[in-house]
Parts: C-alpha cells; structure tokens; sequence
C-alpha cells in the first residue's frame, strides 16, 4: 500500500472512530439507545482466494462512496494489518469498545460463547479480533476484508458478504510479480496457504468459505478492473439498501 493510501485509509478509520464516539454521547437514554439498536448498520465483508487481492477493491469502493456519494457518514476499509493494528493497541481498542451499546455487546458475547466457547486459550488473541470485527460491523459503514469476517459477522443483519476469485493462472502471474518468485513456487504458496486458510475456517468457527451460499455477490477477479468490480459492489450495496440508490 502507498504511501498517501496508506494516508488516506488512516483518515477514513480516525473520523470513524470520533464519528462513532460522539454518536454514543448523543444518545442518552436507554430508551433512545433502544430504539437506534433496532436500526442495524451497514457493513460489507470481502472474503477471498489465496492471491486474488481485495483490499485493492475495498479502497476503491471506499473512496467513490466519499468521493463521489458524499454518504452522511463515511465508509473505511479495515484489512489485516488495519485490524492487528486496532487488536494490539489498546487505547485503539478501548476506544472502540466503549462505542458499542449493551444489545450489541451482549449478542457479540453469546456469539463467541457459542462459536469459540470450547476453544483452548491460545486462540486468545483470534477472540481479540473477533470482538473487534463484530463492534466494527456493528457501528457500520465498514468494509472488512479477509480476517474470517464472513464467518464473523454471518449472524448479523445488514451484511453484504461477497466473495473475489479468480482463474489460478491469473493468481499464480499475480503472486509470481508480488513475491519475486517463479510461477511454479507461486501456485505452491497459493495452494499451501489456501488450504491454510479454509482448514481455519471449518475448524475454528464452523464455516465453509467454498459454499457460494455464504455469500451474497462472487467477483471473478481476473475478468475485470479493479474499478470495474468496485462498482459492482456499490450496485449491490445500493439493490440491498446500504446505499441510496
């Protein structure tokens, strides 16, 4: 990621989080704080193939919805290292915890009662993340890629859960140019790493990332820009009502 990405990403995640502190100020009584957690937020995930990419295409969808939507609220795109980031600061993640309301702090603990309930302590720190994606979601206007968010958020409404592939010849031309590595020894990290990936997914929280039933929208990757597949995604979040039409 760029530099001045890098920038832009960060502002968006900042005005998040102060946009969401002063929301939980506003509402006061819990009778007010009732009636906003029967509105759920809008939230997009973005699960992926082992060397598809899609942060590519959450940055894109990210800036036309603030660029050129002008949304009341904005949107932010949280990868891998946007979310470790939050996990392991703490005053990050305090912050954020205290945004979220009792209904949604209590659906999110018996979520991960029931999911992650009988796992040993070493996933510790996947329960960490957990807690992060769900509040994330929960205050919404979020794009979550890769970090199990599918599985994560399965359970809450005003999801849009879509899912990039692509050819293995386009993965493997991709990964070859990213890792200076020959394309043999690309396709082997793409499927060591794949298989990786959903083992995870099926053992830790009961979800098979290879049922195109998780999902809401399936991009091909390989037959399009990325331009062209964030777009797409903003025509379903606008079918799905997360976005005027």
């Amino acid at each position: 990621m760029s530099e001045k990405k890098t920038t832009a990403v960060d502002a968006y995640v900042g005005a998040q989080f102060r946009s969401w502190e002063q929301n939980k100020q506003i509402v006061q009584s819990d009778r007010e704080r009732l009636v906003v957690d029967r509105v759920p937020m809008p939230f997009v995930t973005i699960s992926r193939e082992y060397g598809c990419g899609g942060f590519e295409i959450a940055e894109r969808v990210v800036t036309i919805i603030n660029e050129e939507l002008s949304p009341p609220r904005v949107w932010a795109a949280y990868d891998r290292k946007i979310l470790e980031r939050v996990v392991s600061d703490m005053g990050l993640s305090e912050r954020l915890a205290e945004t979220l309301s009792n209904t949604a702090r209590t659906t999110m603990n018996s979520f991960i009662g029931h999911a992650l309930g009988g796992l040993p302590s070493q996933v510790e720190v996947y329960r960490r993340l957990v807690e992060i994606v769900r509040t994330l979601a929960a205050n919404g206007h979020v794009i979550v890629v890769g970090r199990a968010g599918n599985a994560i958020t399965r359970d809450m409404e005003n999801g849009l859960h879509v899912k990039i592939v692509a050819s293995m010849e386009w993965k493997t031309a991709r990964m070859a140019a990213l890792l200076g590595v020959k394309a043999r020894e690309a396709e082997r990290i793409i499927v060591e790493k794949g298989t990786e990936r959903e083992e995870f997914l099926k053992n830790m929280v009961q979800f098979d990332s290879d049922d195109p039933y998780n999902f809401h929208l399936i991009i091909n990757n390989s037959t399009m820009s990325v331009d062209e597949a964030a777009r797409l995604v903003i025509a379903a979040m606008r079918a799905k009502g997360q976005l005027p039409r």
